[in-house]
């Protein structure tokens, strides 16, 4: 029995260590989108995390309560058919997928609703490189630079295959198909060097198809977008 138990205790505190990682790595989200997928990702791991270490509970109680002994006897009624039982099992995953559910449909609300914004660029991707157009008709291919707080909508679309803009730390990622414009959007709420990167194969090229995301202080240039003053 004591070997059951430090094994369960072992098992518990593993899974609350993995929760402290995965809470101190994610660190502070970079944009409304990545906060709200990451809050969806906490709970998510929340859930997940309760009802494992429930069934491992459970589990382990089990076999050290009803383990087989030398004067083990088969009983002679056995119980079948509690309705209670069968109500609760039925019933906590229903909850569980409600609560996921209506998280889920918040963070794509949160996520897929472009708010009202000032700033439009167009992305155009080819292989194997990024060019942005500002709403002032300036141009700039591998540098894309944008004030921070400033609510930006990106129209995206390709020359020649297919490609997909990926911002890691936005959480940002939008297929750029030819012929087509996918919008999407983002608010940087903090200044800093971020990376953009094709997530799609596109060719031998795939791997170099690089640019990066410049986002600078408010007021710090005339203009909310595009090369320094």
């Amino acid at each position: 029995m004591g070997r059951l138990v430090r094994r369960a205790a072992l098992v518990v505190a593993f899974l609350f260590l993995i929760i402290l990682i995965l809470s101190n790595a994610s660190g502070q989200a970079v944009t409304p989108g990545r906060e709200a997928q990451d809050r969806l990702f906490a709970l998510v791991l929340t859930l997940a995390l309760i009802i494992g270490v429930v069934v491992e509970g459970l589990l382990i109680a089990a076999i050290i309560l009803f383990r087989r002994k030398k004067e083990f006897h088969l009983p002679s009624r056995v119980k079948t058919g509690d309705r209670r039982l069968e109500f609760i099992w039925t019933a906590l995953p229903v909850v569980v997928i409600a609560i996921l559910a209506g998280a889920t449909i918040s963070t794509l609300q949160a996520t897929d609703t472009i708010p009202e914004g000032n700033v439009y660029i167009e992305v155009s991707a080819q292989q194997w490189l990024w060019e942005f157009v500002y709403p002032d008709g300036n141009t700039s291919q591998g540098l894309l630079r944008v004030q921070a707080n400033e609510v930006v909508i990106l129209n995206i679309t390709s020359r020649d295959v297919i490609h997909s803009v990926f911002i890691p730390a936005f959480g940002l990622k939008v297929d750029a198909v030819p012929g087509r414009v996918n919008q999407y959007w983002f608010k940087a709420e903090q200044v800093g060097e971020y990376q953009i990167q094709c997530a799609e194969y596109c060719g031998v090229g795939h791997y170099g198809m690089l640019a990066s995301l410049e986002v600078f202080a408010e007021g710090s240039q005339s203009l909310p977008y595009g090369p320094a003053d």
